[in-house]
């Protein structure tokens, strides 16, 4: 397995890491099986402190003139799309900011961006969306197998953004993890080759991706495969949920007028690129799969947009090659 997940990352892929603890993307743990979800908020006195998925917003409350938030929860393939923006003035400085969120069953994209100044109480905007389904997965060979075997189903999402900090205590994060029955994904073997990019003071536990940019700093991701290892039985359903956290904030507060802006822009996309390969319990062989899903989603192509695809049949490629050496 160990030897599966090196080829994984001389491939292109780059796998969830894991780190020492854990707390919820809003929506994770409350979109039911076969829906998408998306939450955006906007204002201020709610973002002090690092930005943490998921924190200070619980599915849509506002606080009147302080904080606008809305969500939505769909289902049957449908999108639910959410925009929220506020403006006004604290201590007698001016800002702005907005969030956008939007969400279908192998579709995410979240943005969200601030202005202010670190006398204004903690601005920020923020943004959450995800799906949640129910799958079962069967090798594909000849004939397709549904028995019940342990292994890891490796599965990837393609992500494509920015992010971007200016002036102190501006910050910007993104957050995107997997969840399987409604938890984040725990970590295991297949999910040590591990990375983080950018700025990122917070911890959790199990499989995650997080982007972080402040203080001036940005960051472009220009398409990334980004490889999850879920412990799965081949013909027994089990919840899979993917979900994404934007968070544009001023995380100081202060003496100080001059304008800090974060922005953080995944409204390109996050997609389902398709629907991975299994490798059985103490096997180092990928198998082919097929999957099926409640939603009636077809998880077996790849939603990745060009030119992605050629670098997710090139990533492929080279593990059929790893494979065939090691053989």
């Amino acid at each position: 397995m160990k030897g599966f997940a090196i080829a994984l990352a001389a491939a292109g892929a780059i796998l969830a890491m894991a780190h020492p603890a854990h707390a919820a993307i809003l929506g994770s743990e409350t979109t039911p099986a076969g829906s998408a979800f998306a939450n955006a908020c906007a204002g201020f006195e709610t973002f002090g402190g690092d930005p943490f998925p998921g924190s200070a917003f619980n599915n849509g409350d506002s606080i009147t003139g302080v904080l606008n938030c809305q969500h939505s929860t769909v289902s049957g393939g449908s999108t639910g799309v959410i925009l929220q923006s506020f403006s006004g003035s604290d201590g007698g400085v001016s800002f702005n900011n907005n969030a956008s969120a939007s969400a279908s069953t192998g579709f995410i994209h979240v943005q969200a961006t601030n202005t202010s100044a670190p006398q204004v109480d903690f601005a920020g905007a923020n943004s959450n969306a995800g799906w949640n389904d129910q799958v079962s997965i069967c090798t594909s060979g000849s004939p397709v197998s549904c028995s019940q075997v342990a292994g890891i189903w490796f599965v990837t999402l393609f992500v494509d953004g920015s992010l971007a900090s200016s002036g102190g205590g501006a910050w910007a994060q993104m957050w995107v993890g997997a969840y399987v029955n409604g938890d984040l994904a725990a970590d295991n073997a297949s999910s040590s080759h591990n990375k983080a990019f950018g700025d990122i003071n917070e911890s959790w536990g199990g499989q995650a991706f997080a982007f972080g940019a402040s203080g001036g700093d940005s960051m472009n991701v220009p398409g990334m495969f980004l490889t999850f290892a879920i412990p799965v039985t081949t013909g027994v359903p089990i919840e899979l949920g993917f979900f994404m956290n934007a968070q544009g904030s001023q995380t100081s507060h202060g003496a100080g007028t001059t304008l800090t802006t974060a922005t953080v822009n995944f409204s390109d996309t996050a997609t389902w690129a398709g629907p991975g390969v299994f490798v059985p319990n103490g096997s180092n062989t990928p198998e082919g799969v097929t999957v099926q899903s409640l939603s009636g989603f077809d998880y077996n192509q790849s939603y990745v947009p060009e030119p992605g695809t050629l670098a997710l049949m090139g990533a492929a490629f080279g593990l059929i090659g790893y494979f065939r050496r090691k053989s």
